[in-house]
């Protein structure tokens, strides 16, 4: 649950988009997909807990929620820090190199 926030703040340094060079409109499409991708992370969430919610124990119930208000308030700040790179660009950032690796190899036999 905490993966995609934590991530995003150790990622935060490798971009360097200062915030005047993106266009308004550009700006809110980001936050849209943004909004969008915690939305379905904690969609996804609800949904695996809500089966099994009121056969736990009260001690389980109540660290589940002990461990969700820090990942709410991340996803907060992940969604309004329009320096913080997005699901896409994380993507781009963990599988763009060896994607290129493996698309240079298959050129190579051409």
């Amino acid at each position: 649950m905490l993966f995609v926030p934590l991530l995003c703040i150790t990622c935060a340094v490798q971009w360097e988009n200062e915030e005047a060079d993106i266009h308004p409109i550009a700006r809110r499409k980001e936050r849209t997909d943004k909004i969008l991708f915690v939305l379905l992370l904690f969609a996804s969430w609800i949904m695996a807990e809500w089966r099994h919610w009121r056969k736990r124990s009260r001690r389980t119930r109540i660290w589940s929620l002990i461990f969700a208000v820090p990942s709410v308030y991340l996803s907060i700040l992940f969604i309004g820090h329009p320096r913080w790179p997005g699901y896409g660009e994380l993507l781009e950032w963990v599988y763009g190199a060896p994607s290129d690796w493996v698309v240079y190899w298959f050129e190579s036999f051409g």
